[in-house]
């Protein structure tokens, strides 16, 4: 692939009932390790690399309860059919109003978003995992087409307008352009692999 730019991006927060006994991302941790299996986690479908992530990096081991929506996600932690749940940065706000808990985030930094958040990494654990949302070409494509498309989005990607039209829907600016981009894609499919094809040997 020809990697054009990198638009925004969101990670994922921890998300417990409003019953829930743990007030912590610490506690939820700590008794995950001690516990493996017993923590049912509920998380949207096609995030393997997420979960891969979370326990390799963490020595936890959580049972996957998968949903096909995050909004149905939400309603089962909500609901208290799961202990904790992993949600997209977007659903903090709705999480929030229904009371629930949002205890860590999965961004190596705190999210505008959701400030009050912490991340993973500042609790001390080596998790850090974002959703980039990217454009891209097929390999080859002309060398001034690249160019123009490049140019183009360099001058869209970094104006300000762009930023507050995707927070206007909570969507979290994060413009690379041309090669900057490229390394940032690559350099992360091969962590996020790396990580994922240790988990899925200990599944077996």
């Amino acid at each position: 692939w020809e990697y054009l730019a990198v638009t925004n991006m969101t990670a994922y927060i921890m998300v417990l009932g409003k019953n829930s006994t743990f007030n912590s991302l610490q506690e939820v941790m700590e008794y995950a390790v001690q516990n493996p299996g017993k923590l049912t986690l509920g998380t949207p479908s096609g995030i393997a690399e997420v979960m891969s992530t979370l326990e390799v990096n963490t020595g936890t081991e959580f049972t996957q309860i998968v949903n096909d929506s995050g909004a149905n996600n939400l309603a089962s932690i909500a609901g208290g059919h799961v202990d904790i749940g992993l949600l997209t940065a977007q659903f903090y706000q709705q999480a929030v109003d229904q009371g629930l808990k949002v205890v860590g985030v999965t961004s190596p930094d705190r999210l505008p978003t959701c400030m009050d958040v912490p991340t993973f990494m500042e609790c001390g654990y080596d998790v850090n995992i974002v959703q980039n949302f990217i454009l891209i070409m097929p390999k080859g494509a002309p060398d001034d087409v690249l160019t123009v498309l490049r140019s183009a989005l360099d001058k869209v990607g970094n104006s300000q307008e762009f930023k507050d039209n995707l927070e206007a829907i909570d969507a979290i600016p994060a413009y690379k352009g041309g090669e900057e981009a490229g390394t940032y894609i690559i350099d992360n499919i091969k962590r996020i692999k790396g990580g994922l094809e240790k988990w899925q040997a200990d599944k077996k």
